[in-house]
């Protein structure tokens, strides 16, 4: 205060203005980077993916067993299938992997949950 009872107006040095808009900017840019929603897969092609990785366990279990087809809990309990794995599609049904002559196939019923239908995840397709 001054000696008349009205505060001292300080002014902001040149120096205090460039850090007080650099701390905005990086604020600005953090709170960017956090609201914005990452690149990430769609339903599909992380249904797709963690098919695919299902498929090559089974694959390399079948090498040990060339007359059975395994379980998702085999494959699992195995370790053929990592333990974090996947086993459940992205809509919350179950992978099933069917094993023939022609190779291993894996399929989920999709998003509609029902067998069959156009919606199906099938690796490989065909």
């Amino acid at each position: 205060m001054s000696g008349h009872g009205r505060p001292v107006r300080r002014r902001l040095t040149w120096l205090e203005l460039a850090l007080g808009a650099g701390i905005g900017a990086l604020a600005l840019a953090g709170g960017v980077f956090v609201l914005s929603k990452p690149d990430r897969l769609g339903d599909g092609d992380l249904a797709i993916r963690d098919a695919q990785r299902i498929r090559e366990a089974a694959a390399l279990w079948r090498e040990e067993n060339p007359r059975g087809c395994p379980t998702l809990t085999q494959l699992k309990h195995e370790r053929k299938l990592a333990s974090e794995a996947r086993t459940d599609d992205p809509w919350g049904g179950r992978f099933r992997v069917s094993c023939s002559s022609d190779g291993i196939v894996v399929v989920s019923p999709g998003r509609d949950q029902k067998p069959g239908t156009a919606d199906d995840v099938r690796v490989p397709r065909g």
